[in-house]
C-alpha cells in the first residue's frame, strides 16, 4: 500500500531522473543556498473517503515539487532564473504527466489510483529570511489506505 513516505520516495526518484542541472533532494534542506538549484517533494493537505466496514480508505493528498533556484539577494538575476525555469518547465511537467500512477520503469506505485499535476507557478518565495525564485508544481495523488477499525 502507498503511504506518504513511499509516495515522497517515488516523487524523489522521478525527480532524480530529470535532466537540466537540478539536484534531487528527498528532504527540504537547511543549506538551501549551497544546494540550489534543486527539486524537493513535500506533502500537503488531504481529503479522505471510505465506506464504514470496508477497512479501506481512499486518500487524495496534494504534494508539491518545489524547484528552488538561487537566492535573489545573492546575485542571481530574476530574469535568468525565470528563463532557466521556463526552459525546464515542460520537461518537468511531462515527467509527471507520463506517470499516471507514479511509474518507474513501467511499474506504478502499489496502491496509487491516480497521480496528476493540477497546477504550476513560477514565483518568489522566502526561506530562512532569503527570497528565492521557485517553481511550484502541485500534484494530486489518490491512493488506497488500509485501516483497522477500533472496536473498543
Amino acid at each position: 500500500m502507498a503511504t506518504i513516505t513511499t509516495i515522497l520516495d517515488q516523487l524523489h526518484s522521478i525527480n532524480g531522473a530529470l535532466a537540466g542541472g537540478l539536484t534531487a533532494q528527498r528532504y527540504f534542506p537547511t543549506n538551501i543556498g549551497a544546494l540550489a538549484p534543486f527539486i524537493v517533494p513535500v506533502p500537503g493537505n488531504a481529503s479522505y473517503s471510505g465506506k464504514p466496514g470496508t477497512q479501506r480508505v481512499h486518500v487524495t493528498r496534494s504534494f508539491q515539487s518545489l524547484v528552488v533556484m538561487g537566492a535573489l539577494t545573492k546575485g542571481i538575476m530574476v530574469e535568468t532564473a525565470q528563463d532557466v525555469l521556463e526552459a525546464q518547465l515542460e520537461t518537468i511537467i511531462d515527467a509527471y504527466l507520463t506517470r499516471p500512477r507514479l511509474e518507474i520503469s513501467g511499474v506504478g506505485l502499489d496502491g496509487v489510483i491516480e497521480a496528476s499535476v493540477i497546477d504550476d507557478a513560477i514565483e518568489p518565495q522566502e526561506f530562512y529570511n532569503t527570497q528565492y525564485i521557485v517553481l511550484l508544481i502541485e500534484h494530486s495523488i489518490t491512493y488506497r489506505k488500509s485501516i483497522t477499525y477500533n472496536t473498543g
